[in-house]
């Protein structure tokens, strides 16, 4: 199982778009609905951006069919996000 580094679109995406049935990317470990909208300093404002364009892949490829989405608890306000493919 792969995972991604939170904000990473350019490892994201392509892996999330590539999956083969049965395979695996951790997507996002943290808090997805959270993490897509914090406000905060520019910086700030570029990983909420890439966290959510991530999640909106990974749920637009699930809407498509083509993947599965679960997550797994890690801990209080803390997950990993998985794909899997479809």
């Amino acid at each position: 199982m792969t995972k991604i580094i939170p904000g990473d679109v350019n490892t994201a995406v392509p892996a999330l778009r590539e999956l083969q049935k049965g395979q695996k990317v951790i997507y996002h470990t943290g808090f997805l609905a959270v993490d897509r909208s914090q406000p905060g300093d520019q910086k700030q404002k570029m990983f909420s951006q890439a966290v959510g364009f991530i999640g909106d892949t990974a749920l637009n490829l699930s809407d498509a069919g083509r993947v599965f989405l679960t997550q797994r608890k890690l801990g209080p306000g803390n997950f990993e996000y998985i794909a899997t493919g479809a």
